[in-house]
């Protein structure tokens, strides 16, 4: 919590100056052109104004014009604003020599040639400027004797401005009810005149107070407003502070996530508008949300950055800014001793500065630090002191509150006498308006009744659809079922046969070990026996976990150009021992250079099963042989064998596992009769299509098509 503190106070800055100007720019450009030269000073500065809350590049041109073209003309006051003008914009560059040059030639023309008008001007931007930098106590009383000036001249512009940065004094200083005070006085006065800019502002703020006082709900709400209304004038610099502002809701409800990507709108925004000092703020909520969320590559490069940004120095609030995160940061790779260093100098910043929310945070920060280095007793002071200055941060707002339930009050009472002559005039209308609405109410029965029987004739239509869908999805069910209970029987009848083979060859093996003279000739042929039960089971549960994937199409699909003759030859070595124990030749009639355009481990699961297929089936010395030839622009792979082949009826179930079968081999191995139901499954996937060619006792030929080229020798 007083790291997130520490962001936004210094952001709630921003909202300073970004509403006023009196007209639009393109407007002021247009009479710029019609204006007489010894004039045009003051729409020169009217349009320094109006940039300055977008481009501050461009503030700086007009303003210097505007200079130029008062000193040519011995225009004092609009030189006095002018000089005023770059003064606060080189300040917000961060150009510290041209701020003090032009603001040093502002106090000479304000003393020099004194006048009402020239004092209040002067007396605010002063106000604007002290507010900038965090001297509180200047800006307010520089902002106090704006607005006395403002209503002894009867200057609403000046008034409304005196208002709204009065409460921003009065937020920084932690006194939010206060500050709601003058917010909630320039937002009626604002929306009493149609200023809309002013509004924008109120709304704005009070959308961070709620911020303040964790109504997070209520802020979102006044930043979703001031957002829209933002967009309407084109202020990038209101929409800078609301994304800035959203990312801080985030910071509070520990959603980094969110919290990170905000930061980073915010910081291309204020560098848009040319705020570097802000955008230096943004950068850093950006390493504070990489660091929560433990990115801690990405942290290290943002508090590197910090460290170089503290070791140049600057203004107050930056400081504890870039401090605070550097503790965090440090607190994150449990560097404690960093931690306190940082910490405690931002104590120090914060103490001189007068700047008591930092200071609470500060002194609960270092609590924290010691409580971490198991240095308990000064854990306990530094927490002692921190409740202390909260208790008095308390006790003054409970002042500031009896006061502002009296103004309150009165207030109350003056809304009263509104809302009754409202009412009354509301009722007078209303009686106007009821014959009206008798009217309208008897055509709105009638569209109401087209528009239910339209519904109805809809409704109708789309349950029909419904219950035929409905059909389809059941009848769809019932195949999915019994092909599910053909599944799990296979697996149940099938997964027994290898499993008794290998524990009942792993007894004998027992047997024969507890024998005197132990066989090895024994145990080598049972040993056989279980490797050869191991690869079948291993081919089964291969096939089962295989058609589950497809099933739920999960199984990864990347085609690829592949070598096919590397696949098929390492298949041949992998059943190279069933094909010699059973004395069959198995050859390959495909050439080095064929490629086929498919998923390497579907077509290598695809070609394992035909040939496995081949040489179950096959009787002793029999023959199997793989070849592939160009069909088009596809590859025709076939693998032929002189084995038992299958009768007609057969070979329309071979490829659907509701109607599946599992014959044993000429040898008598099992399977499960999922290895054709997954080749289909993975060529179809391909585009391709498979089919079979068989003749009892003669032999099978199972073929499939690719894409693909074949090399000819």
């Amino acid at each position: 919590m007083n790291l997130k503190r520490a962001l936004w106070l210094v952001i709630l800055i921003t909202g300073i100056q970004v509403v006023y100007g009196n007209d639009s720019i393109k407007q002021l450009q247009n009479d710029l052109v019609a204006v007489a030269d010894a004039d045009r000073s003051t729409l020169l500065n009217k349009i320094a104004v109006e940039y300055y809350y977008q481009n501050k590049d461009s503030a700086i041109s007009y303003a210097n014009k505007a200079v130029a073209n008062a000193l040519k003309y011995d225009n004092v006051a609009e030189e006095l604003k002018g000089r005023m003008i770059l003064a606060l914009s080189h300040y917000l560059k961060g150009e510290t020599d041209t701020h003090n040059k032009n603001l040093n030639y502002a106090d000479s023309i304000y003393q020099h040639t004194p006048s009402q008008h020239k004092n209040m001007f002067y007396h605010f931007y002063r106000g604007v400027i002290h507010l900038y930098k965090t001297e509180l106590d200047s800006s307010l009383y520089f902002l106090s004797k704006t607005l006395e000036l403002s209503e002894e001249l009867d200057d609403e512009t000046f008034r409304l401005r005196s208002l709204t940065n009065i409460g921003s004094i009065y937020w920084n200083k932690g006194f939010l009810d206060k500050a709601l005070e003058y917010y909630t006085n320039s937002y009626r006065m604002a929306d009493s005149i149609g200023d809309k800019k002013v509004v924008l502002y109120a709304v704005f703020n009070m959308g961070n107070i709620c911020l303040n006082q964790q109504e997070f709900d209520k802020a979102i709400s006044y930043f979703e407003k001031s957002e829209r209304l933002a967009n309407e004038s084109s202020n990038v610099g209101i929409l800078a502070s609301v994304q800035n502002n959203l990312s801080i809701i985030y910071f509070q409800r520990d959603e980094y996530q969110e919290a990170l990507e905000a930061s980073k709108k915010a910081y291309a925004s204020y560098q848009q508008l040319g705020n570097n000092k802000l955008a230096l703020t943004a950068h850093v909520n950006v390493g504070r949300a990489y660091n929560y969320l433990g990115i801690m590559d990405s942290a290290k490069v943002y508090a590197e950055a910090a460290e170089k940004r503290v070791f140049e120095g600057g203004e107050s609030k930056k400081m504890i800014n870039n401090l605070s995160f550097l503790v965090s940061y440090y607190l994150k790779r449990k560097d404690y001793n960093r931690a306190l260093i940082k910490a405690e100098r931002a104590l120090d910043i914060a103490d001189k500065g007068d700047l008591v929310n930092y200071k609470t945070d500060m002194l609960g920060m270092l609590a924290e630090i010691h409580e971490a280095q198991e240095n308990f007793k000064e854990a306990y002071n530094y927490q002692q002191q921190y409740t202390v200055l909260q208790d008095s941060l308390m006790n003054i707002e409970k002042q500031l509150k009896i006061e502002e339930m009296r103004s309150s009050y009165e207030l109350g009472e003056k809304e009263k006498e509104n809302e009754l002559l409202r009412v009354e005039k509301e009722n007078a209308e209303l009686k106007l308006r009821e014959e009206a609405y008798i009217s309208r109410f008897h055509l709105l029965l009638t569209i109401i009744a087209i528009i239910a029987l339209i519904i109805i004739t809809i409704l109708w239509q789309k349950h029909k659809r419904n219950n035929e869908r409905i059909m389809e999805i059941n009848n769809e069910l019932e195949r999915i079922n019994a092909a599910k209970n053909r599944f799990f029987s296979i697996i149940a009848h099938d997964l027994k046969s290898p499993f008794n083979a290998i524990m009942g060859f792993s007894d004998l093996i027992q047997e024969e070990l507890k024998e005197k003279e132990v066989k090895t000739e024994n145990i080598a042929e049972f040993n056989d026996a279980i490797i050869l039960a191991s690869g079948q089971l291993y081919n089964l549960l291969e096939n089962i976990l295989h058609w589950a994937n497809t099933q739920r199409e999960q199984i990864m699909f990347n085609p690829e150009k592949i070598e096919l003759n590397d696949i098929v030859q390492e298949n041949i070595d992998l059943f190279k021992m069933n094909a010699v124990s059973k004395d069959i030749e198995v050859t390959s009639v495909i050439h080095e250079g064929t490629k086929v355009i498919a998923d390497f481990n579907m077509i290598n699961t695809v070609i394992r099963n035909l040939l496995g297929n081949a040489v179950k089936f096959t009787n002793k010395g029999g023959k199997v042989n793989i070849k592939a030839e160009q069909c088009g622009q596809n590859v025709c792979v076939s693998v032929s064998d002189t084995g038992i082949g299958l009768k007609e009826d057969m070979l329309e179930r071979l490829f659907s596992l509701d109607t599946n079968f599992s014959l044993p081999g000429t040898d008598n191995e099992t399977g499960t009769g999922l290895g054709l139901v997954l080749c289909k499954d993975m060529i179809d996937r391909h585009g391709g299509s498979i089919h079979v060619e068989s003749t009892p006792d003669v032999g099978s030929t199972f073929s499939f098509q690719i894409k693909g080229t074949v090399e000819e020798l």
